[in-house]
Protein backbone atom coordinates (compact mmCIF):
# COMPACT_ATOMS: atom_id res chain seq x y z
CA UNK A 1 0.00 0.00 0.00
CA UNK A 2 1.28 3.45 -0.95
CA UNK A 3 0.67 6.47 1.29
CA UNK A 4 1.07 10.03 0.02
CA UNK A 5 0.79 13.31 1.92
CA UNK A 6 -1.00 16.33 0.51
CA UNK A 7 -0.50 19.49 2.55
CA UNK A 8 -3.68 21.31 3.65
CA UNK A 9 -5.94 18.72 2.01
CA UNK A 10 -9.30 18.29 3.77
CA UNK A 11 -11.34 15.90 1.64
CA UNK A 12 -12.50 12.31 1.57
CA UNK A 13 -12.91 10.16 -1.52
CA UNK A 14 -13.46 6.40 -1.49
CA UNK A 15 -13.00 4.66 -4.85
CA UNK A 16 -13.65 1.10 -6.03
CA UNK A 17 -14.54 -0.51 -9.36
CA UNK A 18 -14.87 2.73 -11.29
CA UNK A 19 -17.20 4.39 -8.76
CA UNK A 20 -16.43 6.68 -5.86
CA UNK A 21 -18.00 8.33 -2.85
CA UNK A 22 -17.05 11.95 -2.22
CA UNK A 23 -17.95 13.87 0.93
CA UNK A 24 -17.29 14.54 4.58
CA UNK A 25 -17.23 11.06 6.13
CA UNK A 26 -14.05 9.71 7.68
CA UNK A 27 -13.51 5.96 7.53
CA UNK A 28 -14.64 5.46 11.14
CA UNK A 29 -17.45 3.65 12.89
CA UNK A 30 -19.32 6.85 13.72
CA UNK A 31 -19.03 8.14 10.17
CA UNK A 32 -20.08 4.90 8.49
CA UNK A 33 -22.97 4.10 10.83
CA UNK A 34 -21.47 0.95 12.33
CA UNK A 35 -21.81 2.11 15.97
CA UNK A 36 -24.65 3.54 18.08
CA UNK A 37 -25.36 7.27 17.66
CA UNK A 38 -23.49 7.66 14.36
CA UNK A 39 -22.74 10.98 12.73
CA UNK A 40 -24.93 12.33 9.96
CA UNK A 41 -22.55 12.52 7.03
CA UNK A 42 -22.84 13.65 3.43
CA UNK A 43 -21.49 11.45 0.66
CA UNK A 44 -22.15 11.81 -3.06
CA UNK A 45 -21.71 8.89 -5.45
CA UNK A 46 -19.95 9.65 -8.73
CA UNK A 47 -18.10 7.98 -11.57
CA UNK A 48 -14.38 7.81 -10.91
CA UNK A 49 -13.92 9.04 -14.49
CA UNK A 50 -16.02 12.16 -13.88
CA UNK A 51 -14.01 15.19 -15.15
CA UNK A 52 -14.18 17.02 -11.83
CA UNK A 53 -13.10 13.94 -9.86
CA UNK A 54 -10.20 13.46 -12.28
CA UNK A 55 -9.23 17.13 -12.00
CA UNK A 56 -9.09 16.99 -8.22
CA UNK A 57 -7.16 13.71 -8.17
CA UNK A 58 -4.65 15.10 -10.68
CA UNK A 59 -4.23 18.27 -8.59
CA UNK A 60 -3.60 16.15 -5.48
CA UNK A 61 -1.04 14.00 -7.32
CA UNK A 62 0.87 17.10 -8.44
CA UNK A 63 1.56 18.30 -4.90
CA UNK A 64 1.65 15.03 -2.96
CA UNK A 65 4.85 13.55 -1.53
CA UNK A 66 5.50 9.95 -0.45
CA UNK A 67 4.49 9.33 3.16
CA UNK A 68 7.62 7.47 4.25
CA UNK A 69 8.49 6.24 7.72
CA UNK A 70 11.52 8.56 7.66
CA UNK A 71 9.33 11.59 6.94
CA UNK A 72 6.88 10.58 9.68
CA UNK A 73 9.71 10.37 12.22
CA UNK A 74 11.12 13.69 11.07
CA UNK A 75 7.76 15.47 11.42
CA UNK A 76 7.20 13.90 14.85
CA UNK A 77 10.65 15.01 16.02
CA UNK A 78 10.05 18.57 14.83
CA UNK A 79 6.60 18.65 16.44
CA UNK A 80 8.12 17.55 19.75
CA UNK A 81 10.79 20.26 19.49
CA UNK A 82 8.18 22.92 18.79
CA UNK A 83 6.02 21.70 21.69
CA UNK A 84 9.01 22.01 24.02
CA UNK A 85 9.53 25.67 23.00
CA UNK A 86 7.51 27.97 25.26
CA UNK A 87 7.64 30.77 22.67
CA UNK A 88 6.36 28.67 19.77
CA UNK A 89 2.80 29.25 18.55
CA UNK A 90 0.61 26.60 20.17
CA UNK A 91 -1.99 26.72 17.41
CA UNK A 92 -1.48 28.45 14.09
CA UNK A 93 -4.30 29.05 11.63
CA UNK A 94 -2.74 30.45 8.49
CA UNK A 95 -4.54 33.60 7.39
CA UNK A 96 -6.11 34.15 10.83
CA UNK A 97 -3.40 33.94 13.48
CA UNK A 98 -1.21 36.51 11.73
CA UNK A 99 -3.92 39.13 12.15
CA UNK A 100 -3.28 38.96 15.88
CA UNK A 101 0.48 38.38 15.85
CA UNK A 102 2.19 39.22 12.56
CA UNK A 103 5.15 37.04 11.70
CA UNK A 104 8.52 38.40 10.70
CA UNK A 105 11.54 36.18 9.92
CA UNK A 106 13.53 35.41 13.05
CA UNK A 107 16.59 33.37 12.13
CA UNK A 108 19.48 35.42 10.79
CA UNK A 109 20.84 32.57 8.67
CA UNK A 110 18.17 31.46 6.18
CA UNK A 111 20.35 28.63 4.89
CA UNK A 112 19.60 26.81 8.15
CA UNK A 113 15.90 26.56 7.35
CA UNK A 114 16.10 23.78 4.78
CA UNK A 115 18.56 21.81 6.90
CA UNK A 116 16.20 21.85 9.88
CA UNK A 117 13.20 21.24 7.61
CA UNK A 118 15.00 18.04 6.55
CA UNK A 119 15.83 17.05 10.14
CA UNK A 120 19.51 18.00 9.94
CA UNK A 121 20.01 20.11 13.06
CA UNK A 122 22.56 18.22 15.13
CA UNK A 123 25.14 21.03 15.16
CA UNK A 124 22.70 23.91 15.76
CA UNK A 125 22.38 25.28 19.28
CA UNK A 126 19.04 24.90 21.05
CA UNK A 127 18.28 28.64 21.09
CA UNK A 128 19.01 29.06 17.38
CA UNK A 129 17.10 25.87 16.56
CA UNK A 130 14.04 27.17 18.42
CA UNK A 131 14.02 30.30 16.27
CA UNK A 132 14.36 28.30 13.04
CA UNK A 133 11.48 26.03 14.08
CA UNK A 134 9.27 29.02 14.87
CA UNK A 135 9.96 30.38 11.39
CA UNK A 136 9.10 27.01 9.84
CA UNK A 137 5.84 26.82 11.77
CA UNK A 138 4.78 30.26 10.57
CA UNK A 139 5.87 29.59 6.99
CA UNK A 140 3.62 26.48 6.84
CA UNK A 141 5.53 24.86 3.97
CA UNK A 142 4.45 21.37 2.82
CA UNK A 143 6.72 18.48 3.87
CA UNK A 144 9.03 16.55 1.56
CA UNK A 145 10.00 19.32 -0.89
CA UNK A 146 13.28 19.53 -2.76
CA UNK A 147 15.61 22.36 -1.82
CA UNK A 148 14.64 24.40 -4.87
CA UNK A 149 10.90 23.90 -4.29
CA UNK A 150 11.36 24.76 -0.63
CA UNK A 151 13.15 27.96 -1.64
CA UNK A 152 10.35 28.90 -4.02
CA UNK A 153 7.73 28.27 -1.30
CA UNK A 154 9.74 30.30 1.24
CA UNK A 155 10.04 33.18 -1.22
CA UNK A 156 6.30 33.12 -1.88
CA UNK A 157 5.62 33.24 1.86
CA UNK A 158 8.14 36.02 2.30
CA UNK A 159 6.55 38.10 -0.44
CA UNK A 160 3.25 38.00 1.46
CA UNK A 161 4.76 40.24 4.16
CA UNK A 162 3.67 43.86 4.08
CA UNK A 163 7.24 45.13 3.86
CA UNK A 164 8.03 42.89 0.89
CA UNK A 165 4.78 43.68 -0.91
CA UNK A 166 5.89 47.30 -0.72
CA UNK A 167 9.17 46.23 -2.35
CA UNK A 168 7.29 44.60 -5.23
CA UNK A 169 5.18 47.72 -5.74
CA UNK A 170 8.03 50.22 -5.63
CA UNK A 171 10.73 48.07 -7.22
CA UNK A 172 13.24 48.86 -4.44
CA UNK A 173 13.53 47.77 -0.83
CA UNK A 174 13.90 50.89 1.28
CA UNK A 175 15.17 49.62 4.61
CA UNK A 176 14.74 52.97 6.29
CA UNK A 177 11.06 53.17 5.34
CA UNK A 178 10.47 49.57 6.46
CA UNK A 179 12.24 50.27 9.72
CA UNK A 180 10.14 53.36 10.39
CA UNK A 181 6.96 51.40 9.68
CA UNK A 182 7.93 48.70 12.19
CA UNK A 183 8.73 51.27 14.86
CA UNK A 184 5.43 53.04 14.18
CA UNK A 185 3.43 49.86 14.86
CA UNK A 186 4.51 50.16 18.50
CA UNK A 187 5.78 46.57 18.74
CA UNK A 188 9.44 47.15 17.82
CA UNK A 189 12.22 49.23 19.32
CA UNK A 190 14.57 50.92 16.82
CA UNK A 191 17.15 48.16 17.35
CA UNK A 192 14.54 45.42 16.88
CA UNK A 193 13.23 47.11 13.74
CA UNK A 194 16.76 47.43 12.32
CA UNK A 195 17.40 43.72 12.95
CA UNK A 196 14.05 42.78 11.41
CA UNK A 197 14.57 44.63 8.13
CA UNK A 198 18.15 43.34 7.82
CA UNK A 199 16.86 39.79 8.30
CA UNK A 200 14.15 40.29 5.68
CA UNK A 201 16.79 41.55 3.23
CA UNK A 202 18.96 38.48 3.91
CA UNK A 203 16.04 36.11 3.33
CA UNK A 204 15.07 37.85 0.09
CA UNK A 205 18.60 37.68 -1.27
CA UNK A 206 19.08 34.04 -0.26
CA UNK A 207 15.73 32.60 -1.34
CA UNK A 208 15.65 34.58 -4.56
CA UNK A 209 18.69 32.50 -5.55
CA UNK A 210 17.28 29.24 -4.14
CA UNK A 211 13.93 29.65 -5.83
CA UNK A 212 15.65 30.25 -9.17
CA UNK A 213 17.80 27.16 -8.74
CA UNK A 214 21.02 29.08 -9.25
CA UNK A 215 23.07 27.41 -6.54
CA UNK A 216 23.98 23.99 -5.23
CA UNK A 217 23.09 22.23 -1.99
CA UNK A 218 23.71 23.81 1.40
CA UNK A 219 24.85 20.59 3.11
Amino acid sequence: MDISLCHNLHAKLYAADGRCLVGSANLTGKATGRVPAPNIELLIEAELAHPEVCRVLDAIDEVSVPGTVQLARQIREQADLVRADEDAPQMLVVGETEAQSRWLPETRNPERLYRVYNGRHGNISSDVLAGVLRDLVHMDIPPGLSEQDFGAAALLRLRSLTEVRTLNESGALNLDDAKRALIADGLHTPDQAQRAVETIAKWLSYFDEVGCGSFGGTG
